[in-house]
């Protein structure tokens, strides 16, 4: 008798080829979906983080009368662009849960001009950064912590409504003697309502604070009221000297969260046709509005790396993403606080 034998087949290479091309449809089918899911995780992160400094700048007021500076504004009696020694995220360490970060800076000082200073604003503070972000580069020239967000200091864009626009009209943004923008003044101040009003665009993607996009910026002599919870200079002090720093020297920063200059005025670039939301979302701008340049891209304005818009905390805490194609008219006028004419919706 003879024993049969069985052979086990195996796969042919035609087989093979066909499994690894339905694979790899399926992985084309349900990689954009993992990233959608991803970016919507990112985006929650980043309206939480927006969250979180909206009920900082609330306890700031609650304690103090008034809300935090925000470290930059317009002042025409003195001459132009002033600055606080300390920016609207140091004042909101204690009430991030950073008083340690707090506590270590000598306030009287600039973040760049003692030792001290310097390295409690190299701490990476999470709150302050939207993780959709993956274009910013390290800040090489002191490894300083950043930020992706921007407190109004004022707003210079024109009222097109107007038949001669004036560009100084509104370059103040609250009209009240020695306010520097929004922050710096009480809840009262916002007399077109809280819920019209912004208080912090997201502006992520800002290049200058690996000094590779800085620019210079001359400041006038400021004799104002100091805020609540911030100290003067010694005496002899310039109240607001060029950043005469350590690694800072007359140059401002915008995008390290302990400058002065993180926050800015919503003015957009003058010779730009576009929006002015996101305006050049290259990934370096484009020839007539470079990221390095001010008020370019996120250089300034209100910028994200979200698809369509950015996010925005207006002043009754609550946080909305607003379309990059808003016009212009309508950011102008939710951006200031008193501006007095109906928004509508946005």
């Amino acid at each position: 008798m003879s024993k049969s034998s069985t052979r086990k087949r195996g796969f042919t290479l035609i087989e093979l080829l066909v499994v690894i091309a339905i694979i790899a449809v399926l992985i084309a089918l349900l990689l954009p979906a993992v990233q959608q899911a991803r970016e919507a995780a990112r985006r929650t992160q980043c309206k939480n983080n927006m969250k979180q400094l909206g009920l900082a700048a609330a306890n700031y007021e609650s304690s103090y009368k008034v809300y935090p500076s925000s470290g930059e504004g317009y002042l025409p009696a003195a001459g132009g662009t002033v600055f606080f020694p300390q920016s609207f995220f140091t004042l909101a360490l204690p009430f991030i849960d950073q008083a340690v970060v707090y506590q270590g800076m000598n306030l009287g000082l600039y973040y760049d001009a003692s030792a001290a200073n310097i390295a409690a604003s190299q701490t990476v503070i999470r709150a302050f950064l939207c993780p959709s972000n993956a274009t910013t580069l390290p800040d090489t020239t002191a490894n300083m912590g950043l930020t992706d967000y921007m407190p109004i200091a004022y707003c210079n864009l024109p009222d097109l409504q107007k038949a001669v626009p004036d560009p100084n009209t509104y370059k103040g943004g609250v009209k009240f003697a020695g306010a520097l923008g929004l922050f710096g003044n009480p809840v009262s101040a916002i007399t077109d309502g809280t819920s019209n009003t912004v208080a912090i665009w997201e502006d992520s993607g800002r290049v200058a604070g690996n000094m590779n996009g800085a620019y210079s910026m001359t400041t006038p002599a400021w004799t104002g009221v100091w805020q609540p919870g911030q100290i003067q200079p010694g005496a002899g002090a310039t109240a607001c000297p060029t950043f005469p720093g350590t690694t800072n020297t007359g140059n401002t920063c915008p995008n390290r969260w302990a400058d002065a200059d993180s926050g800015n005025g919503v003015s957009g670039p003058p010779t730009w046709t576009g929006g002015f939301i996101n305006n050049n979302k290259g990934p370096t701008g484009m020839a007539n509005c470079n990221y390095s340049i001010q008020n370019c891209g996120p250089n300034d304005e209100p910028f994200s790396l979200h698809q369509g818009g950015v996010h925005a905390l207006l002043c009754d805490g609550s946080v909305r993403f607003i379309s990059e194609n808003l016009d212009m008219q309508t950011e102008r006028k939710i951006s200031i606080p008193n501006e007095g004419e109906a928004v509508g919706d946005f």
